[in-house]
């Protein structure tokens, strides 16, 4: 509606978009579709590569995203901005397996906290699970190893 009401035609890429910068590349993994039935799959997933340390960024990506993801070429991430503030979804365990992050973001607010289902499973993979209800997450890399700041 903003789009419409600005007179802007989106721009719907057909397929990764590849962008370098510095010592990295991000990668923009838009839908397949163009049109989803729930608005969070929408959602363009986002790999972030820099040096030997990799990240994705899942947005609200629910069931139809994470088919298309788990579809094409998965792979693991050293962190990985959890879909959906951490609600769990049909493919939730699929898709965090094959991820196998080391540490795992999960947006929420003290009102909104994540399903425990979601946090418990992806420990059990051995991440390290950290929330934004009590202040920001901030997560480094020198381009050889991610901290968490």
């Amino acid at each position: 509606e903003a789009l419409d009401a600005a007179g802007i035609v989106p721009v719907n890429p057909e397929g990764a978009v590849t962008l370098p910068f510095g010592g990295g590349t991000l990668t923009l993994l838009p839908g397949a579709k163009a049109e989803y039935e729930q608005s969070n799959d929408y959602s363009i997933l986002a790999e972030l590569q820099y040096g030997d340390t990799s990240f994705l960024f899942a947005g609200d990506a629910e069931t139809e995203r994470l088919k298309e993801y788990l579809a094409g070429s998965p792979r693991t991430f050293d962190v990985l901005k959890v879909p959906h503030h951490g609600r769990a979804d049909a493919l939730s365990e699929a898709f965090f397996t094959v991820v196998a992050p080391k540490y795992a973001v999960i947006t929420c607010s003290e009102k909104n906290m994540p399903e425990e289902s979601v946090v418990s499973f992806l420990k059990s993979l051995g991440a390290q699970v950290h929330g934004t209800a009590l202040g920001d997450v901030i997560l480094t890399s020198d381009g050889k190893a991610v901290k968490v700041a």
